[in-house]
């Protein structure tokens, strides 16, 4: 004999799944419109994207004059790492919902 009594919550968990694939949607939505803006030794990055879910792209690169290859390398990856803690700060303002939801 089958037993169907699992199967009376299917369309309650359903529900909640599409709920939270809502929720995941509307954070990597938010995460993809983080912007940084880093500048140090005259060199100037702007980073658009999470890096969480997304990979940050790189939007600008200024600079004025002669500048060392060692120097843009070391300040892309000091505004990518700034570009990162943006964006766990900014996951953590929305993911509270999904908590919640989750029953964290």
């Amino acid at each position: 004999m089958i037993d169907f009594s699992k199967f009376r919550r299917a369309p309650e968990q359903i529900g909640q799944k599409a709920k939270m694939a809502g929720q995941m949607f509307k954070i990597q939505k938010e995460l993809a419109g983080v912007t940084t803006e880093y500048e140090e030794k005259g060199i100037k990055v702007v980073i658009k994207g999470g890096g969480l879910i997304n990979a940050p792209k790189i939007k600008e690169l200024e600079f004025e004059g002669e500048v060392e290859d060692k120097d843009i390398v070391e300040i892309i990856n000091k505004a990518l790492k700034e570009s990162h803690q943006k964006s766990l700060k900014k996951l953590k303002e929305v993911s509270g919902d999904l908590q919640g939801m989750a029953g964290v």
